[in-house]
């Protein structure tokens, strides 16, 4: 390297080289050394997509993968609380015939005691009777409990995701003309078939939630662009989307 230096020919520098060199330079303030290893550095062309395609392309990917995660969280939510749903009920039969049949054996055994008397027969009947309508009554109670808390809950969650996914959808209507669960479908179509199949966009979405969303994709887009030279404020071509 230092006959390479000796002799002038800073084109022979490696990059390593070349940034080593002029980094020394700039730490002993040598500015003309650190302009002529600047300004011979090789100059080589590249071919690439247009920008003005390719990075809206990427942040829209990126903004696709942010969403996906967020509405993957919500899917297994919702998808856990479909399963319970429908396993809920049977649990709660299996343990009222459970204890229908605890009733029947200490039925049993007192009567068994008791050497069988009629009269001691008709009470326990009677008593077992009583039982059981009770444990149906709190059997059916408890079912009822369980349903309105499946249904709140469900929908709350619900109308959270529909709320994502709808400001999203209002984002892309107006940056790409595409609603939102095409181009979510265009690169996480798992999860477009997952919002479709629990039936989200069918709840009516959190306006607060919305707005807040709404205020994320609009931001992140008008940043990223902006420091592409791609937005309205930096080349007066773009067009701000908040």
């Amino acid at each position: 390297m230092r006959n390479i230096m000796a002799g002038g020919n800073y084109e022979r520098l490696t990059p390593r080289e070349r940034l080593m060199l002029l980094t020394q330079a700039l730490a002993r303030n040598d500015e003309a050394e650190a302009r002529r290893l600047h300004d011979t550095t090789p100059m080589k062309v590249y071919r690439a997509p247009e920008i003005e395609f390719d990075f809206p392309f990427r942040v829209t990917w990126h903004l696709v993968y942010f969403l996906s995660i967020q509405l993957n969280m919500y899917i297994g939510k919702l998808d856990m609380l479909e399963k319970l749903g429908s396993i809920s009920p049977g649990i709660v039969l299996e343990t009222v015939a459970e204890a229908a049949g605890c009733l029947e054996e200490k039925f049993n055994r007192e009567l068994h005691a008791d050497g069988g008397v009629e009269s001691n027969n008709d009470a326990k009947a009677s008593e077992k009777s009583a039982a059981l309508t009770q444990a149906e009554d709190t059997t059916a109670e408890i079912r009822g409990v369980l349903e309105d808390f499946h249904k709140i809950t469900f929908n709350r969650l619900a109308r959270e995701a529909a709320a994502v996914l709808t400001s999203f959808d209002r984002f892309t209507r107006q940056v790409l003309d595409l609603d939102g669960l095409t181009v979510l479908r265009a690169w996480m179509s798992p999860v477009a078939d997952a919002v479709a199949q629990l039936g989200i966009m069918q709840h009516e979405p959190d306006t607060e939630r919305m707005a807040e969303w709404g205020q994320f994709w609009g931001r992140f887009w008008n940043r990223k662009m902006a420091f592409q030279g791609l937005s309205r404020e930096s080349n007066g071509k773009g067009q701000n989307h908040s």
